[in-house]
């Protein structure tokens, strides 16, 4: 039993857009033989006292739901998006099973500019059963354009509108812990929207600065800001060795990894 004030967030995966390893460039600088450097495209899912989320839908969704579902059920009572990128939402078909599953339409929660997007590459996911269809040969999704705040059930969660490149990105928070994403950058007053959080999963790509993302240093500077118990880092490419992070960062900082559970 989840008490009101928690949550339990699992990390289904925490990796870059290429994964650990990638395609061009395999494990790059990580130590292969440590699991927590295999990294699937982001993806988690949050569990409140009355609700249960699932965040992005990448190109592993598959891999991912199956192994979460051997110890927690798939009765998602929304699907919250991040952003329109080909790494957080081309697991989308695999929705049908979820639907298939629990024998119902799915929520999924956006903003208009998402939509406009992936409704365009994924038309036939928004549109409804045939009439007289009684079996799920397709995910059917109902969008529901996200303003600044969200209500699943009694549970409340804050948007935070973040600077990715050039377009928007979404970062969501619920009581004390909250989850950013593909973010470079924030306006301050979605900044202020994090000032209390106990545990913050944060991307930060690699070491070097990035155009789209977050990196090591900007995090670090983010944190002390902050003040968080703890930051998780996500979306990490495979130049961010587990351990190696673990020698250098501050006790208050640690990196992601697939399988992690967290309760806030």
């Amino acid at each position: 039993m989840i008490m009101n004030n928690k949550i339990i967030v699992n990390i289904l995966g925490c990796g870059t857009s290429a994964g650990v390893p990638s395609i061009i460039s395999g494990w790059g600088s990580v130590d292969k033989n440590n699991p927590k450097n295999h990294r699937l495209r982001c993806v988690i899912t949050m569990k409140t006292h009355d609700s249960h989320i699932l965040v992005d839908c990448g190109p592993d969704l598959k891999q991912q739901l199956f192994e979460y579902s051997q110890n927690n059920n798939l009765d998602f009572d929304a699907i919250f998006l991040t952003h329109q990128h080909a790494d957080h939402i081309h697991g989308i078909d695999e929705l049908r099973w979820v639907c298939t599953r629990n024998n119902r339409d799915l929520k999924v929660y956006a903003s208009k500019s998402i939509f406009d997007s992936i409704i365009k590459r994924f038309e036939y996911a928004f549109t409804p059963l045939p009439k007289g269809v009684d079996f799920y040969f397709k995910p059917v999704l109902q969008p529901i354009e996200i303003k600044d705040k969200i209500k699943i059930n009694n549970s409340e969660f804050i948007v935070i509108e973040q600077h990715h490149g050039k377009i928007k990105s979404y970062g969501y928070r619920y009581k004390d812990f909250a989850y950013c994403t593909d973010v470079v950058d924030f306006d301050d007053t979605e900044f202020e929207k994090l000032k209390g959080v106990k545990t913050l999963i944060i991307d930060c790509l690699r070491i070097q600065e990035h155009k789209t993302h977050a990196h090591l240093e900007k995090v670090k500077y983010w944190v002390s800001k902050l003040n968080p118990d703890m930051a998780y880092l996500t979306h990490m490419d495979n130049t961010m060795d587990y351990e190696d992070l673990l020698n250098q960062l501050p006790d208050n900082i640690r990196p992601a990894y697939d399988g992690l559970e967290i309760t806030v």
